[in-house]
């Protein structure tokens, strides 16, 4: 996903970020990206592990937990986009992938 994400940031910034013209700042956002992902992913196993009496780890409220962010931030990512919605692959693919990794 990181790598999807890198890849629509170097087509919204005009191959600024691109491998050949600047491989350290794309490699940077990948390893940020990923790493942000990452944690975020150990925050939220946490929480639902320690909220649970038993003391397990029940996965569909880390289902409901993780889609359910994301059609929080897929509303506020229509709300608060520069670019007009559209039904373009493109817009729908980056609002995805924004929302996912938001």
């Amino acid at each position: 996903m990181a790598n999807s994400y890198s890849r629509i940031q170097v087509l919204e910034k005009g191959y600024a970020l691109s491998w050949t013209g600047n491989p350290r700042s794309l490699f940077l956002l990948f390893i940020f990206t990923t790493l942000n992902t990452i944690c975020r992913t150990v925050i939220v196993g946490c929480f639902v592990y320690f909220t649970n009496p038993d003391g397990h780890f029940q996965v569909w409220r880390a289902i409901s937990l993780y889609y359910g962010h994301v059609l929080i931030m897929l509303f506020f990512n229509i709300i608060f986009n520069r670019c007009p919605p559209s039904f373009l692959g493109r817009y729908i693919i980056s609002l995805l992938l924004n929302s996912m990794s938001s």
